[in-house]
């Protein structure tokens, strides 16, 4: 379902400056801009899984970073505020 839905789960991680890890399809990509609010990965692809993941848990400051820039993202476009201020 997520290959045509954007799903909201993404959105309410990023929100509270969890770094978010999505598979690399356009509904999931709206919402991920990899490398700078989180990591996109091969859909369907477990190795390219498991060395992002663990690339993740190597580096807290790359995780904290994402983070932080992933809550910037949702917070600067993703509010009540913000939707009403582009609309």
């Amino acid at each position: 379902v997520t290959r045509a839905v954007t799903p909201m789960k993404s959105v309410e991680a990023s929100a509270v400056g969890t770094p978010v890890v999505a598979s690399d399809l356009p509904a999931l990509a709206e919402l991920v801009q990899d490398g700078v609010t989180g990591a996109l990965v091969p859909a369907e692809d477990p190795v390219a899984w498991a060395r992002r993941l663990g690339d993740l848990i190597a580096e807290p400051g790359r995780r904290e970073a994402l983070g932080s820039a992933g809550r910037a993202w949702a917070v600067g476009t993703r509010t009540w505020a913000a939707n009403a201020r582009r609309y």
